[in-house]
């Protein structure tokens, strides 16, 4: 749930700034992680709570999708 949810604001946020993946930066995936206006729909307690069981937090979980979203475009 963690990545699914997560890949939800990438694709969001790619809608709203066309760059390829790997120039998304993981720090603008977590200012949109804490705006509740964008991309509502996504579940951001499913998202900590898979952090959670991933044993990461939450910035080493946004880095590691924005490393293997990045190799999507290679």
């Amino acid at each position: 749930m963690a990545c699914d949810e997560i890949c939800g604001l990438f694709y969001a946020y790619q809608k709203l700034n066309p760059v390829p993946f790997s120039q998304i930066k993981a720090s603008s995936i977590k200012k949109r992680f804490n705006e509740k206006a964008f991309a509502a729909k996504i579940d951001r307690t499913a998202i900590t709570r898979g952090c959670e069981a991933l044993g990461v937090d939450l910035d080493t979980h946004i880095a590691n999708m924005v490393k293997f979203l990045g190799k999507m475009g290679e």
